[in-house]
């Protein structure tokens, strides 16, 4: 039992780190016909791999110049394609397009997109940009914001595709990584 517990959590750490170079970004819209093809997820996007791939990596980096007032250049870019996503769906962004996995090169040039994010709430309403989270760390950030809107928690973030929480306002509480639902009732 221990042994499956351990081994777990090894697995866990192995999945968070791989996705440390990534993000997702959400409401950017589709911008040419092989961007268009990437996101219907359809036979065609497999026939236009290399075309979409590159559409979908020039609208990122013209996301981050225009958007974001960030230099990214496609040599910071490993890859990027659009998810597939059901049609209808709220994940499909503000425009219907599927967001956008982008995983980079640099740790810095993914760092400050990621904190850029935050200037999108007034400038592009509508366009997020998330932490590749696992399954597992997923739902414990959806739990604790479920809890910081309920006034359990005074406020739950992710960090390096880990998720933090604090108990109170108070300017003595620290930050609590949370690794299952127990630590969030701490």
């Amino acid at each position: 039992m221990e042994e499956n517990k351990s081994l777990r959590k090894d697995l866990d750490d192995l999945q968070i780190y791989s996705r440390r170079d990534d993000l997702i970004i959400h409401g950017i819209g589709v911008e040419s016909y092989a961007d268009a093809s990437s996101s219907s997820g359809r036979g065609l996007a497999s026939a236009n791999t290399a075309a979409s791939s590159d559409a979908t990596e020039e609208a990122v980096v013209k996301f981050c110049r225009d958007s974001l007032g960030l230099q990214v250049v496609k040599e910071y870019i490993s890859v990027t394609h659009r998810l597939q996503v059901k049609p209808n769906s709220a994940a499909a962004g503000s425009r219907g397009a599927a967001p956008i996995i982008v995983r980079f090169t640099r740790r810095r040039v993914r760092d400050a997109v990621f904190h850029a994010r935050k200037q999108l709430r007034t400038s592009r309403p509508g366009v997020y940009i998330n932490e590749h989270l696992t399954p597992r760390m997923a739902e414990l950030h959806k739990r604790a914001r479920m809890l910081v809107k309920q006034k359990k928690l005074a406020s739950a973030w992710t960090f390096n595709c880990n998720v933090f929480v604090k108990v109170s306002e108070l300017p003595d509480s620290r930050p609590i990584k949370v690794n299952c639902l127990a630590d969030m009732s701490q």
